[in-house]
């Protein structure tokens, strides 16, 4: 079996392994194996294959961390269950941060827009930062 050849098969098994895992660092991976199996073809040799195979899957991972988009955890409803639940304040504390009921407990809050409280509006959770919910008004 040619170089070629094992380069192809490998990155048919690098494409398989990435639509099981749902990742795209191996379908770059199988990029890479790819660019090493067309770089066999035109001749050269192992080492340069290797390196070609590298340097295209390295790019690869490099533009592929440096672009997606990014999820903030903390605000992020997908990851947080919290964020978009609505509360009513309970106290006004003096340091301008108040306390509100949510889910059966009592939670330190403060308002994003550094509004003064009001008692009869309803509040949604923005984020959470550490054990501090930021609220918005509705």
């Amino acid at each position: 079996m040619s170089l070629g050849a094992i380069w192809f098969t490998l990155a048919g098994l690098l494409a398989v392994g990435e639509i099981l895992t749902g990742t795209f660092f191996l379908l770059l991976a199988a990029c890479g194996a790819l660019a090493a199996a067309g770089i066999s073809y035109l001749g050269y040799n192992l080492i340069t294959q290797i390196f070609v195979g590298a340097i295209i899957t390295l790019l690869g991972w490099f533009f592929l961390y440096r672009f997606r988009p990014r999820k903030d955890a903390q605000s992020n409803p997908d990851m947080n269950m919290d964020i978009g639940a609505h509360v009513k304040i309970t106290q006004v504390n003096s340091d301008g941060s108040v306390d509100v009921s949510y889910r059966g407990s009592n939670w330190q809050a403060v308002i994003e827009d550094k509004s003064p409280p009001d008692l009869n509006t309803t509040y949604k959770i923005k984020r959470i930062e550490g054990a501090k919910l930021i609220l918005e008004k509705e």
